[in-house]
């Protein structure tokens, strides 16, 4: 999976590319520690996204609840169908901010 990242205006912009599964979510965690995180709206774009696991559903969980313990917001933007079908299945639709 590639991983690109840039801060603007308070907001830690990210946009992913391949497949967010069990390894690549590590990967991502790794890539982006709760101190990098910490007081900054996250934007995700999953544009170039093509799948996401649980595992990676887990990882995003966790990111809005860190957002939310410091007054930030998650967004996710640009999900294509075989990925909005994930989240519609698994409930996640109505948990996560989905633009």
């Amino acid at each position: 999976m590639n991983i690109k990242t840039k801060e603007e205006k308070g907001t830690l912009l990210i946009e992913l590319e391949g497949r967010l599964d069990t390894v690549t979510s590590q990967e991502l965690a790794s890539a982006l520690p709760t101190e990098k995180r910490r007081n900054l709206d996250i934007d995700i774009d999953f544009k170039k996204l093509q799948y996401i696991s649980s595992a990676g559903l887990r990882l995003l969980i966790l990111f809005k609840k860190e957002a939310q313990a410091t007054n930030n917001k998650m967004v996710i933007r640009n999900i294509n169908d075989v990925v909005k079908e994930i989240f519609s299945v698994t409930g996640f639709d109505k948990i996560l901010k989905i633009e």
